[in-house]
């Protein structure tokens, strides 16, 4: 592992190609390597059991293809960053931690709504991190469905969500995390719907923090211009429509069996 190593990144589909797409404007010069677990898809309505045994054969993966860092673009699977580091070597990133720091500084009136999947939630992470304020967790796994299935603003999308928003109305929230990496492609909406509320995006978290350390540790990338390789673990043909329909840059594809 050196800097000309590429950085590692994972999600259950492609919610976490929010994180990507951020990570390649803002660090230009690295190369990445993107795992869509297809396979296990969605991480989010898996046991904690059954979470920790997937993102380990990832992480595995990762540290046989020497990346220089794992960014977990994943909410769901970062709330199992404790375990994975007691099993890898590679410095991780998840997304939880910033996630809320950046939340707490952005609230006035610590009235605070957090939109994630059932895993996420139930992990309790987002309640260790923010003790100080009144937290509005609401579960939207559905919101995850609507992405992966190639979503549009139609009425049918609006009312699923702002059926699932109506509950955080009436809480005088002056702040919302979008505590799944897949809402961030549901970010136009949602701040629409919640006009008065400061959307903080979990896609966004990692970015300083990744970038500090990899020049803190002389890993920066001495190139211009970085490649992107994606990776599906599940129907390769099926992920590259899903890139169609939420208008990502189709890198090279290539499937494999974890």
């Amino acid at each position: 592992m050196n800097e000309k190593s590429p950085i590692g990144i994972f999600d259950s589909g492609i919610g976490g190609l929010s994180v990507l797409n951020h990570l390649v404007k803002y660090l230009p010069n690295e190369d990445f390597i993107y795992i869509a677990d297809n396979t296990y898809f969605p991480y989010g309505l898996k046991s904690s059991n059954e979470i920790e045994s997937i993102v380990a054969r990832i992480g595995y993966y990762f540290e046989e293809i020497g990346v220089k860092t794992i960014v977990i673009a994943c909410n769901s699977a970062s709330s199992k960053t404790n375990f994975l580091e007691k099993h890898l070597h590679t410095k991780l990133f998840p997304i939880i931690e910033p996630t809320a720091k950046k939340a707490l500084l952005t609230t006035k009136n610590k009235n605070i709504g957090l939109l994630a999947t059932k895993l996420t939630i139930e992990s309790k992470l987002y309640d260790k991190y923010l003790k100080e304020v009144n937290l509005f967790p609401l579960i939207c796994d559905k919101f995850v469905t609507l992405v992966e299935n190639g979503f549009n603003s139609d009425s049918n999308t609006l009312k699923i969500i702002d059926s699932h928003l109506s509950t955080l109305k009436n809480k005088n929230l002056d702040t919302i995390i979008l505590g799944c990496t897949h809402f961030s492609f549901l970010f136009d909406i949602i701040s629409n719907l919640m006009s008065d509320v400061t959307i903080i995006d979990s896609s966004l978290s990692i970015l300083d923090d990744l970038k500090d350390y990899l020049k803190s540790n002389n890993l920066v990338n001495p190139q211009v211009k970085g490649d992107v390789s994606l990776i599906t673990t599940k129907d390769k043909k099926s992920f590259i429509n899903k890139l169609e329909k939420i208008k990502m840059n189709i890198y090279d594809v290539k499937e494999i069996n974890l």
